[in-house]
């Protein structure tokens, strides 16, 4: 064996190889002749390996296998051509990748990759073989180039098998492609712009090679080269389409179209003027062009805000002259620009409808005439309707035409011009009515006794007295004032007297008085201290004052105060380092002027000439003096009280001030916050200081400076927040510590609260809704709003306030007020939550079709809706659960009328094996409900009372064992006791009739062995709970003739009625025995605790009742029988009787 064609003599026959490379295995037995092949070469070993069989002496080949042997060797590094290609849009482009060397021949893939990564798209290129090694194996993709392609890379990967997994052989190349001009233009078509404003369109070219410039066209004609083409204060003329082209020599041009629409205002055009006359009919068109179409036009006219008509054609039919005068048409057009909010464009103009009539009702204004003496007067006639063509007026007084005219004047007034005067109204068609108005002529006030400028009074006078007097018709007002105060009696200070004289007038005319008035100040008042009389403070400018109709005048007066000084300052303190020159201000009020002193330490102190001392005094005004001493170079002997002496001819005063060292200033006091606003407060204090502030709303304290001003003002606040504000004083020497806290609250500002935004009215459903500005954000965190509505029917000219204020959920707000048309005027505003007052301005809502839908609040329902749906599933809950009850009514009572039967066959022939207690026999009356005939227990009503215990049964179940003993009651036996029993029965503690109303409504319900509900109890268990029982007194039911219920008087009544509970740990009624009372539940056992005749072992209820733990107690019994409904006479339970018999429970205690 050995390949072929390698020529090479490398046969191996049988064990036998003829060349040290290669070794055979030979295995005759299994038919096994295996090669291996050591030190493998291409050249050597690459080619077709062929195996053959032969028949032993003849050589003839009796098998052959043939195997081609790949030696594999990786392939060589891929090549691109051309490393560097150039494409041209439209044109087709080959590159060619290549490897040679590998064996077998490799495999070539071509890749364009996306970012960089081999996760592009697969391309696929035309694969030519190589053949060996030693010639190139050639992949060829052709490439159809586009703008997309340019600057993509193009990858060729090459693989064979001779490559692991991860090892990669790939060459890459990055294409340029050349491609025709693309073009933009900005804005995009169409570019909308309001005529008179301007607009740059740009042109954008995308082009390789790029373009050099490019061509601007409109209509056929050349613009301009230039990438911008500006055009200012657009007009009609600029609009229409606009052509850029760019060409970068590739021989296809690129452009792009855009068309310019200019948008101006509706332009209105009507006739200037229609006249017509009364009774015809008018139509007027309103012309109306404009860009975009108008969305609105509509009639008004001038001072009718009643009348509008929402059509292009005005329309008046039967015209009268009501229907006189100007009419506007107007057109209203929206428009929003892109990326701006909405504009609206309105144009109107005006048609003068002028109606031939004659002038209407007359009048004269002033309807009520006042002239002043001296003064000019002006009176003006007209009507309504005013009348049409011009009217024209005629004045009259006393039958005498003084003027033609509308306005009737009189230059200079006087008493004689008082009187009545008529107008009348007159033009072509008609006379108006004639009017009258009377004239009166007042006289201002005129002083005629007036204040002395200056006047000059002893302290403690006390007839000093200010008196004025003038006149005037009508009658003057006087008042008096201080330093331009009004001086008012109930101050306790003045008392003011003033008298009136009628003077001559004409007694024929009431009206035409006129009056003099004296008015007199006295400085005479209870608040006065000491005595009345003058005071110091007293002094000041008082005037007295005359007004009426007419006029005010007044007269003023100085009136000053004798009397000795008095301090005018307050600061005692005052604080220098030694070597300072010290000032001490000493402030005085005094007239006449007083004379200053100072001293120190008992000795005087005057000014030396160039020694340490100086003393200087001043005239401030107003009586107010000053002296200031001045101390050089202070010492330490310097410090201390200095006194202030001030005298004149009224007396004496004096003053100490207190020189000190510089130190800490002390904390502001006397401080107050006299303003707040809502972005700034007030603080009125005695001492320059500066403020702190803090606020929860603020992150840390604010410090503000308050300057040299005892006025502190704090800007910047935020509105409606509460701050707490500190005082504190500072000096070179450093910060005093904080004054006591002021609190202060500053007010919400209305001007901050913008007007909302996007207000809507959809006419179907009247849903109005609006949004918060973007602004909101700026208002104080402490603002909470609401919106307020109103809105303007078309026969109102009032707004109409909607009651309930509008909630804002998600920055919106939406009221249902019901279907709107365009006649409706609605709009709304923003409010402070819980205020009128504190709102922004209104805005108009526009009126749509319908609501965009991002300004519909989904989750807000009608309340009306939800109440709707609740009040119907609580209906349809009701009728289900009572269906489901009269269902378990109907099953539970069949149950109980088979159990009852099956119980009263049982019990028949059962013989008691214990004996029964001894008759109890009354003494007295028989039972009243068998006295007189026994007929009478044939009574329906009493039938009803025994029939309802035939059913009545005492259960007690405990696991496995069930013992039931029941007593069934006989209809028409009867007890030889009294109705109502005595003490030691139980007759009156039969609920009977409580029994029979309660087993009718509710029958107890049956219970299956194998539920997990517990049984029906022991009468006397203590868990039993007393539910739907009966309070029966036998004293107000006198159907059973029951007495001796005062006997029981002394038993609580049972519990209030409730429905039945069939839960676990509920039990059942204790059929209505007053004795059943609840007691902590014992242990329960096997044995039952019921005596022979089914009431309950008084001896075994030691272990229920802690009352009687410890008294001895009787075994029970393991089988108790059972007494027949039909026992004998003989049984000692009932009364002889030849009937049926009731069985009487008694308990002997």
């Amino acid at each position: 064996m050995g390949p072929v064609g390698s020529g090479m003599d490398n046969y191996a026959i049988d064990n036998v190889t003829f060349n040290k490379d290669y070794s055979v295995d030979l295995d005759r037995r299994v038919g096994r002749y295996d090669l291996s092949i050591l030190r493998t070469t291409y050249v050597r070993n690459n080619g077709l390996f062929i195996c053959k069989v032969k028949k032993e002496g003849s050589g003839v080949d009796l098998h052959s296998t043939s195997l081609n042997l790949t030696v594999l060797i990786k392939p060589g590094s891929p090549k691109i051509d051309p490393l560097n290609p150039v494409a041209t849009q439209g044109n087709t482009m080959k590159l060619t990748c290549s490897s040679q060397g590998g064996s077998p021949d490799p495999e070539i893939t071509w890749y364009r990759l996306s970012n960089g990564t081999r996760n592009g798209t697969l391309l696929q290129g035309v694969l030519k073989p190589g053949g060996g090694r030693d010639f190139p194996t050639i992949s060829t993709l052709t490439i159809e180039p586009t703008r997309k392609d340019d600057g993509v890379d193009i990858m060729c990967e090459v693989r064979n098998r001779a490559l692991s997994s991860d090892e990669k052989m790939a060459s890459t190349v990055r294409l340029n492609v050349n491609y025709n001009p693309i073009v933009k233009i900005t804005p995009s078509n169409p570019v909308r712009v309001i005529e008179g404003e301007d607009v740059v369109l740009t042109c954008d070219v995308d082009a390789k090679p790029p373009v050099q410039n490019v061509r601007w066209m409109r209509g056929g004609s050349f613009v301009q080269t230039t990438t911008r083409l500006s055009l200012r204060r657009v007009s009609l003329d600029d609009a229409g389409r606009y052509i850029c082209q760019a060409d970068n020599g590739l021989g296809r041009p690129g452009e792009a179209e855009v068309t310019l629409d200019v948008l101006y205002p509706p332009s209105v055009t009507v006739p200037a003027r229609r006249e017509v006359s009364q009774g015809d009919d008018v139509r007027i068109e309103c012309n109306v062009t404009s860009n975009p179409k108008p969305d609105l036009v509509y009639w008004t006219k001038l001072g009718d805000n009643s009348f509008k008509q929402k059509i292009e054609f005005l329309r008046l039919n039967d015209v009268t002259a009501a229907d006189h005068g100007d009419y506007v048409c107007h057109a209203i057009t929206f428009f929003t620009p892109p990326g701006s909010s909405e504009i609206t464009l309105e144009g109107n103009a005006t048609v003068a409808i002028r109606i031939r009539h004659a002038p209407g009702q007359s009048f004269i204004l002033p309807s009520q005439p006042v002239a002043v003496e001296g003064k000019s007067t002006v009176l003006t006639c007209g009507a309504d309707p005013p009348g049409y063509p011009e009217t024209r007026y005629r004045w009259w007084r006393s039958d005498e035409v003084m003027e033609i005219g509308e306005n009737f004047t009189i230059p200079v007034t006087t008493r004689d011009h008082e009187g009545i005067y008529y107008c009348q109204p007159f033009n072509m068609i008609g006379n108006g009515s004639v009017i009258s108005a009377h004239l009166r002529v007042f006289q201002a006030p005129r002083i005629t006794e007036g204040l002395k400028p200056t006047a000059i009074y002893e302290r403690k006078r006390n007839d000093v007295r200010l008196s004025c007097r003038a006149t005037g018709k009508p009658k003057p007002i006087a008042k008096w004032f201080k330093d331009g105060e009004e001086i008012k009696e109930s101050d306790g200070l003045y008392t003011i007297q003033v008298n009136y004289t009628e003077l001559d007038y004409d007694r024929s005319d009431p009206d035409d008085k006129r009056y003099m008035v004296q008015s007199t100040l006295s400085f005479l008042g209870p608040k006065r201290i000491g005595q009345n009389g003058l005071r110091p403070e007293d002094r000041g400018r008082y005037e007295c004052t005359f007004e009426n109709e007419a006029e005010r005048v007044t007269s003023g007066q100085l009136l000053r105060i004798e009397h000795p000084p008095s301090l005018a300052h307050k600061k005692r303190k005052v604080a220098y380092d030694t070597g300072d020159t010290a000032d001490l201000v000493c402030r005085m009020r005094a007239y006449p002027a007083p004379t200053f002193q100072w001293t120190h330490n008992n000795n005087i102190l005057q000014s030396d000439q160039g020694g340490r001392y100086s003393v200087n005094d001043t005239d401030v005004g107003d009586d107010i003096y000053m002296s200031v001493l001045t101390i050089r170079g202070v010492t330490e002997s310097d410090y201390g009280s200095y006194t202030c002496k001030a005298h004149n001819s009224e007396g004496p005063s004096k003053t100490l001030i207190f020189l000190q060292k510089r130190s800490l200033p002390e904390p502001p006091q006397d401080t107050q916050v006299t303003d707040a606003g809502a972005l700034m407060a007030d603080i009125l204090m005695k001492q320059i200081s500066s403020a702190k502030l803090s606020s929860p709303n603020h992150e840390g304290d604010n410090i503000v400076s308050c300057g040299s001003n005892l006025k502190c003002v704090i800007r910047d606040l935020l509105q409606n927040t509460e701050y707490v504000i500190f005082l504190f004083a500072t000096n070179p020497q450093g910060q005093s510590v904080l004054s006591n806290p002021i609190i202060g609250r500053t007010t919400l500002d209305p001007s901050a609260i913008p007007a909302p935004s996007g207000a809507l009215a959809e006419t179907d459903s009247g849903i109005v809704v609006f949004s918060l500005p973007s602004k909101i954000a700026q208002l104080s965190p402490g603002m909470n709003l609401e919106g307020d509505l109103e809105v303007k029917y078309e026969d109102q000219e009032e707004w109409t306030k909607v009651p309930a204020r509008i909630e804002l959920k998600e920055a919106k707000g939406m009221y249902e007020l019901g279907p709107v048309n365009e006649e409706i005027q609605v709009r709304v505003r923003l409010c402070a939550k819980g205020s009128s007052t504190l709102c922004g301005p209104f805005q108009i809502a526009k009126h749509v079709s319908e609501l965009p839908q991002h300004m519909v609040i989904v989750s807000q329902v009608n309340t009306f809706v939800i109440i709707i749906i609740v009040v119907v599933v609580v209906i349809v809950a009701v009728v289900a659960v009572l269906i489901v009850c009269c269902c378990c009514r109907q099953q539970r009572n069949s149950k109980l009328k088979k159990k009852a039967a099956d119980m009263e066959v049982s019990h028949r022939g059962v013989v008691t094996q214990q004996a029964p207690p001894p008759p109890y026999y009354t003494v007295g009356l028989e039972n009243k409900g068998m006295d007189g005939s026994i007929d009478r227990l044939n009574d329906h009503s009493k039938s009803l009372i025994y029939n309802s215990h035939q059913q009545q049964q005492y259960q007690n179940y405990n696991q496995n064992h069930s013992n039931t003993n029941g007593i069934g009651y006989m209809d028409n036996s009867y007890s030889n006791s009294n109705n109502g029993g005595s003490v030691n029965s139980q007759d009156s503690l039969w609920q009977v009739k409580g029994q029979q109303q309660q087993q009718q409504q509710q029958p107890p319900p049956p219970h299956h062995p194998d539920s997990n509900q517990t049984p029906m109890q022991h009468p006397m268990d203590p868990t039993l709970d007393h539910r739907n029982g009966y309070q029966y007194n036998p004293m107000v039911h006198g159907g059973y003739g029951i007495s001796g219920y005062d006997d029981y008087a002394h038993y609580p009544p049972v519990g209030p009625q409730h429905e039945q509970d069939y839960s676990r740990n509920n039990n059942y009624s204790v059929n209505s025995d007053p004795y059943g009372v609840h007691k902590p539940r014992g242990i329960d056992t096997i044995d039952d605790s019921y005596d022979v005749n089914g009431m309950p072992n008084p001896y075994l209820e030691a272990h229920h009742n802690p009352n009687l733990q410890g008294v001895p107690q009787m075994t029970p019994q393991d089988t108790k029988p059972q007494i027949s409904f039909d026992e004998s006479l003989e049984s000692g339970f009932s009364t002889p009787n030849s009937r049926n018999r009731r069985v009487i429970r008694e308990i002997i205690v």
